[in-house]
């Protein structure tokens, strides 16, 4: 499960929007809101991938983000 209350922390503190998050990991503005929101399926390996290069995560934050119990 995706702890989405440290994803958008992390995406506050890079002053990242999700409009510029879903450009970057190519996704639809919807798609994306939705994931984040826990509305819809997880992301796969490579959009949690550029989410955490996007956002400059260490592999141990983002594994705390996208593999939270």
């Amino acid at each position: 499960m995706v702890n989405t209350n440290e994803l958008k922390a992390e995406m506050r503190r890079n002053a990242v929007t999700q409009e510029k998050l879903a450009k970057i990991v190519k996704l639809d503005i919807s798609t994306l809101n939705r994931k984040i929101n826990n509305k819809s399926a997880v992301f796969t390996v490579c959009e949690a991938q550029a989410i955490s290069e996007a956002l400059h995560l260490s592999p141990e934050r983002s594994a705390a983000i996208f593999f939270a119990q």
